[in-house]
């Protein structure tokens, strides 16, 4: 024997449940997420903010400079060292041309979010960060090995890609439109 639900039925059935979030009654408070719900939304937050970094990096690994690009740098960095030798300050050249590095990296590959004001305000926070860091960290002339720069140059990339993925999550990330056409 079956038993047929009509549509007035099923409206009806249909509101008298409740999702957790849902207000009871008009002015009553809303229900407060369990500690459980709490560390689940965290973990999907973690796991989104993790395949935007990933994405971020599998992006950054298919780039390649032409040759004319890679002749501007050249030029670009033989004028850095020459204006910080004239001033004394040589022993900074290497941060200074590594940080720009990184962050021209960074903003190539990061250049769809440009109009959103919490992308600005990040790098704006994270160059100040990397500004202080040059002047007070103690910095040599001596050589070091271009595996350990690369690899140093390297973690600062990551480590932004990582933060903006945070604030990115935080802010309601980029819509679907965002991506350049």
């Amino acid at each position: 024997m079956s038993v047929k639900i009509g549509v007035s039925q099923r409206v009806h059935s249909s509101h008298s449940q409740q999702r957790p979030n849902d207000r009871s009654r008009a002015g009553s408070k809303p229900q407060k997420k369990t500690g459980e719900a709490v560390l689940r939304s965290v973990k999907q937050s973690v796991r989104r903010i993790s395949k935007v970094v990933k994405n971020d990096i599998k992006e950054a690994k298919k780039i390649w400079l032409p040759w004319p690009a890679i002749l501007c740098l050249f030029v670009l960095a033989f004028l850095l060292r020459g204006m910080l030798k004239d001033s004394g300050l040589l022993y900074l050249y290497r941060p200074i041309w590594n940080g720009a590095a990184v962050f021209g990296f960074l903003f190539l590959l990061k250049w769809r979010l440009r109009r959103h004001v919490w992308f600005w305000a990040t790098m704006a926070a994270v160059v100040a960060l990397h500004v202080l860091l040059i002047l007070f960290i103690p910095w040599t002339n001596k050589w070091v090995p271009a595996l350990v720069t690369a690899g140093v140059d390297s973690l600062d990339l990551c480590l932004v890609f990582w933060i903006l993925g945070i604030v990115e999550e935080f802010a309601g990330g980029p819509k679907d439109n965002d991506s350049e056409t």
